[in-house]
């Protein structure tokens, strides 16, 4: 059997392969020599994502503190959050103990990072600019779930009725289910740990 192994030298235009010698492009041998190495790299393919996380986390003890009136305002202002992270809100939308969040999120951020800055200034404008003075906090850890493009009109209808699905499932049986259709080991004593 072949193992594939790459050996990429800039002084030789030459590539193995099982020991196979591939010529290079004798134009980007050409140019290396030549010096128009910058030439090269900028016209080197630009980077493209298309990254959609399903996002789900709960208030502190899942208590029941985001009740409609607030709803209409924070929602609104949890999208400006991310917005201004450079990630693009598709859908949200939850229960009065938790939130479910479809994104699109950047190349440049990472979920944990976004998430940090989502949650701590929402929290800041929920207990001081909403009136919770000081009593409202979000539970320390989130669920974050891959979505394919396919996939995106189901999860949006999913989090749009949420109501139909809470009224015979409860968040923890409805995170237990999503950390298990997507293959997630937990265990149930360290679910809600550390709250």
């Amino acid at each position: 059997m072949c193992h594939t192994v790459w050996t990429i030298r800039c002084d030789l235009p030459v590539i193995q392969q099982c020991g196979i010698a591939l010529q290079t492009n004798s134009v980007d041998t050409e140019a290396r020599s030549s010096g128009a190495e910058t030439a090269i790299r900028n016209h080197a393919m630009g980077s493209y994502s298309r990254l959609h996380v399903h996002l789900v986390f709960s208030t502190r003890r899942r208590r029941p503190d985001l009740v409609p009136p607030f709803c209409s305002s924070l929602y609104p202002y949890l999208a400006s959050l991310f917005e201004s992270r450079k990630a693009h809100v598709i859908e949200i939308g939850g229960m009065p103990d938790h939130v479910h969040i479809l994104a699109g999120m950047p190349l440049t951020q990472s979920v944990a990072s976004v998430l940090r800055h989502v949650k701590a200034h929402s929290s800041r404008w929920l207990n001081w600019e909403q009136g919770y003075a000081g009593e409202f906090r979000w539970q320390k850890g989130y669920g974050a779930f891959a979505v394919s493009v396919s996939k995106v009109p189901t999860v949006r209808q999913y989090i749009q009725n949420q109501e139909l699905h809470h009224s015979s499932m409860s968040f923890e049986d409805e995170y237990r289910f999503l950390l298990r259709s997507h293959g997630i080991d937990f265990s149930d004593e360290h679910l809600f740990e550390g709250e």
